[in-house]
């Protein structure tokens, strides 16, 4: 290897050691559909990759774009990037070329790592690689020039997620290795796994929860199972691999299990190795729970809660057995480490319990900045007004909570346009903003509305005058421009839309229009 690699000496920890250096390197660590995976292997091919990608001209501080599926490819190229101090964004190779080259244009980067060579166009000259078993190909595409020659500090950035932006623009957020390295450790610490357990994982790696169950597994000194993320919507087959990969800790959104209960509620005993479950991005129903534990009764239960912004800042266990009044679920007091404050509108402290108000979270896991984006960074990570010795910033995070009188916090809804869908993280300004750009959009209102357990999009909107348009064109529109999951699950199509006596769209004269719709069909 490349000598240029070891003297990175400037650190206390880096991503790659956290994970690797204190597994024996013949114990299987990862499986994937593949095959597994020794710490050996890992490390091996993490080497050889970064050699590769520093004899390219990649170096500390430059940007790569992983645009990968998660799997043994993927994690080689996050620990070859974190040896080299470059800074990697994970995004879906199934999001519209428009969304990607958005992308690109906000975070400059190097060069872009595939699984395969993608039939997309981009927009910007990028460099192009693929990575195949493991190894970096060595054929790459365009020139690239080392941007940075120092060294690496934990404190420097690991990663960028990509996330649903209020102006219509991918937001970045930017996470040190030192952030995610303590988060890591605040969740090995709670789930208290060992080196017998395998932590299955369904995440794609786009969504920072596959960073979590990375952490955890390889912290914990255990296993990581890939699952296909196709599986979340076949839960025979997902049952079935979780069984035959011997899953002791499955972590998920709560969406997986409602399609389990949903579709093979009788399935739930088959499971053979199954001790604990995790969740997290979303609401997980007491009613799904309660059946849970009623049908697995010793199963550990635990709610991760939090923002990609820290990855997350709470574990909390549900109680077993759940009282039977008990109908909305604590995310607890945050992990070690952690100070919360409920705040009121004009951001003084609230400390009544039961009262709602805005959670400011303190932590050592929180990220160094919205990328290119000094105002909101600004405007959202604040010295702490209500300790001056605290010397850690403070992240207003837009989470409406309360606390109860013995000091748990609970969820109740965000107090801006931020909704979670399928444990994404979507603004439906951003939604609004894609379809304002479309030539026959006049007005448009996009919502979100529950449906069973699950939330869904629904979009109200006229045509300017003289057009005419449709549901489907408006559909496949933002197939092209948005991801998946922000494509709206119904479009409603008006002659035009209702306005208040301020001159705002009237959101509730379309929804009392919409439920009337409803009762009638």
């Amino acid at each position: 290897m490349n000598k240029k690699l070891t003297e990175l000496n400037l650190y206390d920890m880096l991503f790659h050691e956290f994970l690797l250096d204190s597994i024996d390197r013949n114990k299987i660590v990862l499986k994937t559909t593949e095959g597994q995976f020794t710490c050996g292997d890992l490390i091996s091919f993490s080497e050889t990759s970064a050699g590769l990608l520093e004899a390219a001209g990649v170096g500390p501080g430059d940007r790569v774009i992983l645009l990968m599926e998660n799997g043994l490819d993927a994690l080689v190229a996050q620990l070859s990037c974190s040896r080299l101090g470059a800074i990697f964004i994970p995004v879906s190779p199934q999001e519209p070329v428009t969304r990607i080259n958005k992308i690109i244009k906000q975070v400059t980067p190097g060069l872009i790592i595939c699984n395969q060579k993608p039939a997309l166009e981009f927009e910007d000259a990028v460099r192009l690689a693929t990575m195949e078993n493991g190894i970096l190909q060595t054929e790459m595409t365009g020139q690239v020039s080392v941007k940075n020659t120092g060294g690496v500090s934990e404190e420097d950035i690991l990663y960028i997620i990509s996330t649903s932006g209020t102006t219509g623009e991918p937001k970045g957020i930017a996470m040190s290795h030192r952030a995610v390295i303590e988060f890591f450790k605040a969740s090995v610490a709670h789930c208290t796994l060992t080196g017998s357990d395998n932590v299955g994982s369904i995440a794609p790696l786009q969504f920072d929860f596959s960073i979590l169950d990375l952490g955890l597994a390889l912290g914990s000194g255990a296993c990581l199972t890939i699952l296909p993320q196709a599986l979340a919507y076949q839960p025979k087959k997902l049952i079935t691999i979780i069984n035959e990969k011997q899953v002791t800790q499955f972590n998920s959104v709560p969406s997986v299990w409602s399609m389990i209960i949903n579709y093979s509620p009788d399935l739930i005993t088959a499971f053979t190795c199954l001790k604990s479950i995790l969740y997290a991005g979303e609401r997980f129903p007491v009613k799904n729970i309660r059946f849970i534990r009623e049908k697995l009764p010793q199963l550990r239960i635990i709610n991760c809660f939090g923002q990609s912004e820290s990855i997350a800042c709470s574990f909390f266990d549900i109680e077993n057995p759940l009282a039977d009044d008990v109908q909305d679920i604590s995310f607890g007091k945050g992990f070690p480490g952690n100070t919360f404050y409920i705040t009121d509108e004009s951001s003084e402290l609230i400390t009544t319990p039961g009262t709602v108000g805005e959670l400011w979270v303190s932590n050592q896991s929180l990220f160094t900045e919205y990328w290119e984006n000094q105002k909101e960074t600004a405007s959202r990570l604040v010295e702490d007004p209500f300790d001056k010795t605290n010397t850690k910033k403070v992240f207003r995070s837009g989470d409406l909570v309360y606390k109860d009188i013995a000091g748990n916090f609970f969820f109740v809804s965000r107090k801006d346009n931020q909704i979670k869908v399928k444990g994404n993280r979507v603004e439906l300004d951003e939604i609004a903003q894609c379809l304002n750009n479309h030539e026959k959009v006049n007005d448009v209102l996009p919502i979100a509305q529950l449906k069973g357990n699950d939330t869904s999009i629904i979009v109200f909107l006229s045509a300017k005058p003289g057009c005419i348009i449709s549901a489907e064109e408006i559909r496949k529109y933002c197939r092209l421009n948005l991801p998946s999951y922000m494509v709206p699950e119904e479009i409603i199509i008006k002659e035009s839309l209702p306005v208040t006596i301020n001159g705002k769209v009237n959101k509730k004269m379309l929804m009392d229009d919409y439920a009337l719709t409803l009762n009638k069909a």
